[in-house]
């Protein structure tokens, strides 16, 4: 009997390179690597044959600990080996760093983990995409850690940042990944096929999520994301670590910038849930307007007909009713205008929300590395943590781009559409004149008894109509002032971002130079 935890020598049975896909789904090349390669993949420092020295890990119902402050950091070759792993990632593994190297990254693969993740991560990965997903892992003792991987492709592989989830959304995923794991094996014992099994996974994965309310999975890791990083801030919040690196050096600079980077995104990232509000509230508002506009000009349209029909006096009634009816037209196009901008701004606020907080976690990463790599400057692997640290800060400083970018179109978008809302606003401040003129006139006449029914109507689909508008436009301001504030302080980000790369991608020798560009 082996017990628990036990490590046996063995193929890689329990899962594939890549996260535990199958061979099938994986690109030609690897799979080609992988089965007939001559010589086989080898690992870089051991020698040994990679596919056939994994171990394979009996599974223990225990977690492996960490601090929430503590974040994972590690990069992968574009065929998925371990190139480098921070020290966090080493020792909540379990693993020596030498086992870590140049291992497939499916060595911490947990067996309750269904294949579908994976197959989405790499889906996304490999079409360019940052994605971010929860992943069960399971340490070298065979003990489980969950983690919020944000993984992204960069020059020469993948990067992937972790954190420890602390919000609700981590008992929900645990839910759907267990009903979607039920579901690969089902339907693998049915058809014996890995691919179709996956494929059930994936979409038991979507048909939960969009019970849950998430349309696809985009939305679910934006909301997880943000939400994950912003429970994390929340108990951080009184926490600060001291800048490590003991020289004013490369990479004190890289750390002290990075940190510095991090406090402009602090600012925006705390004002991320009025960004929230205003994509929800541009969604529903939007179709509760439009409604108003369609039940404004049928009333206006009832006006217009039971004026005709009255026999003595109707030129003021008729007059009145012509004239809601070319309000209720012009509000109906404002608020159709009004809906197209929404559409893209919606798209926008959501990827500016996703990147905010991906650029947050990078950048808290950078830091950390640049203090880890100033205090191990003597590391036999230096030329690894360099090709690292140059991986990590080109996509922090790309998606830190990304955001400035994003942010300064969002702002114009917004002014756009705070044009329109108050245009909306004074169309409706308009056909409340003329509603109180109708429903004056139509209280003075004996016979005009179905008028003062059609005004009082559109009395309450206006009133309706302002308070929906009117709630828009202080949720719009508020956010223009939010983003008003990030946009002024974009010119020292944009400084600090060039700052960090140029010294990131300075030569050792360089170091003072670099300083003194800087």
């Amino acid at each position: 009997m082996r017990s628990a935890g036990t490590i046996v020598p063995g193929p890689v049975a329990q899962g594939f390179p890549h996260g535990g896909r199958g061979l099938s789904d994986l690109p030609a090349s690897y799979v080609s690597a992988v089965r007939f390669s001559t010589p086989p993949l080898v690992h870089p420092y051991s020698g040994k044959n990679i596919a056939m020295s994994a171990p394979r890990i009996r599974p223990v119902n225990e977690t492996r600990q960490f601090e929430i402050h503590e974040l994972f950091f590690s990069t992968t070759d574009p065929k998925g080996l371990i190139s480098y792993g921070n020290g966090v990632f080493t020792r909540i593994a379990g693993y020596e760093e030498k086992e870590l190297l140049g291992a497939p990254h499916n060595i911490i693969r947990h067996p309750d983990m269904p294949r579908a993740v994976f197959k989405l991560l790499w889906d996304y990965i490999e079409d360019g995409r940052t994605i971010a997903a929860y992943v069960k892992n399971m340490a070298k003792d065979g003990r489980y850690y969950w983690v919020l991987a944000l993984v992204m492709p960069c020059e020469g592989g993948y990067v992937s940042v972790r954190l420890k989830p602390t919000s609700a959304i981590l008992g929900a995923v645990e839910d759907v990944y267990r009903e979607a794991l039920e579901a690969e094996k089902e339907t693998e014992a049915e058809t014996a096929n890995r691919k179709t099994a996956i494929e059930a996974g994936a979409a038991k994965i979507m048909e939960r999520l969009g019970q849950l309310g998430f349309s696809n999975y985009d939305d679910f890791m934006r909301e997880a994301l943000s939400t994950e990083l912003a429970a994390r801030n929340e108990k951080l919040s009184h926490r600060r670590s001291v800048l490590t690196t003991l020289d004013d050096n490369r990479m004190f600079s890289i750390e002290r910038d990075s940190r510095r980077i991090c406090d402009v995104l602090d600012k925006l990232f705390s004002s991320l849930g009025l960004f929230k509000r205003l994509n929800s509230e541009l969604t529903d508002k939007s179709s509760g307007l439009f409604d108003i506009a369609e039940t404004l000009h049928f009333e206006s349209l009832n006006a217009k007909i039971a004026a005709s029909k009255l026999e003595h006096g109707a030129a003021v009634l008729g007059a009145i009713s012509r004239e809601l009816s070319a309000a209720s037209r012009d509000t109906e196009e404002l608020i159709t205008q009004f809906i197209d901008l929404t559409r893209p701004i919606t798209r926008l606020i959501s990827n500016v929300i996703f990147d905010v907080a991906a650029a947050r976690l990078e950048t808290e990463v950078c830091e950390d590395f640049a203090g880890e790599l100033g205090k191990h400057r003597e590391s036999k692997h230096e030329h690894l943590l360099e090709a690292s640290l140059r991986a990590l800060v080109e996509e922090m400083v790309t998606r830190g781009r990304s955001v400035d970018a994003q942010l300064h179109e969002l702002m114009d978008a917004m002014d756009g559409l705070n044009t329109v809302a108050s245009q909306i606003m004074s169309k409706v401040a308009e056909m409340k004149s003329v509603q109180f003129a109708g429903l004056k006139e139509a209280l003075s006449r004996r016979d005009a008894a179905g008028f003062v029914n059609i005004f009082n109507a559109v009395g309450d689909r206006i009133a309706r109509g302002r308070e929906d508008c009117g709630m828009l436009l202080e949720t719009i301001d508020a956010c223009r002032r939010q983003g008003g504030a990030f946009v002024e302080n974009a010119p020292e980000l944009r400084r600090l971002l060039d700052a960090t790369q140029r010294r990131a991608t300075c030569a050792e020798g360089s170091e003072r130079l670099a300083a003194a560009a800087c």
